[in-house]
């Protein structure tokens, strides 16, 4: 019997397999690629069957990840789906997992070669450029194909960090686009940050409202016709230290 860890309980494994016993990074790497998007590794033998077929080569994948940050969640997908398996309907469960990781959403900072398909779907004022170089922007991505990006201003706003940029390719609205940028705020940054939005956008205001986003206030003046800027901050913590 092996205890997984974090809470994941004791699970029995069929260790009499001549390929090997399963590890922690084994166990780990199976909680970290269905737990990201609830699949019941518990209720889903395929997984463990998957990873047992080849533990060794799941164990160097699992320590490879940690050197692709920002594409964890996919390099792990692709490591599960090079494991090779006889457990019958494999293949068809593969497929299912190979569709899903080309409809997820993977979070980075920008690079700049994202430069190119950002100005596709970007005309917002402000230097791409300078974010990027500066590290100042972050992206989504689905496949391949950059979807939006979210950008701040150093001690933009009152002295703190402000996010002026949240910009979603509209082809990939209503998809949670925006929310997982947001999402990966506390990867980049700590502390109090603002952001701000017209009073007449409501989706916008629906969203901060919905992401743990608290009023500050409203400015006059800064928009066309008057209209009221809605200021909201959010009091960020490091990614992995509780709030």
């Amino acid at each position: 019997m092996d205890k997984c860890p974090d809470g994941y309980g004791e699970r029995r494994f069929d260790t009499a397999s001549p390929r090997g016993t399963v590890g922690d990074a084994d166990i780990l790497l199976v909680k970290l690629i269905c737990g990201y998007r609830g699949i019941p590794s518990d209720r889903n033998p395929y997984v463990l069957s998957l990873i047992l077929s080849e533990t060794r080569w799941a164990q160097r994948a699992y320590e490879s990840c940690s050197h692709h940050q920002g594409g964890t969640v996919r390099f792990l997908f692709s490591a599960l789906i090079r494991l090779q398996s006889n457990t019958p309907n494999s293949a068809k469960w593969l497929n299912s997992l190979r569709a899903r990781e080309n409809h997820m959403t993977t979070i980075r900072l920008a690079e700049p070669y994202d430069l190119s398909p950002l100005t596709k779907f970007d005309s917002f004022p402000g230097n791409r450029i300078a974010e990027i170089v500066e590290k100042r922007m972050l992206v989504a991505e689905m496949g391949d194909v950059v979807v939006g990006y979210l950008a701040w201003q150093r001690g933009g706003c009152v002295g703190q960090d402000y996010v002026n940029k949240l910009v979603v390719n509209d082809i990939y609205r209503r998809r949670g686009i925006a929310r997982d940028l947001i999402g990966a705020l506390n990867t980049v940054l700590s502390g109090r940050v603002f952001i701000s939005t017209g009073t007449d956008n409501d989706a916008a205001v629906s969203l901060l409202e919905s992401t743990g986003w608290v009023a500050a206030g409203q400015i006059v003046g800064l928009r066309p016709l008057d209209e009221p800027e809605a200021f909201f901050h959010r009091d960020l913590w490091p990614a992995g230290v509780p709030n």
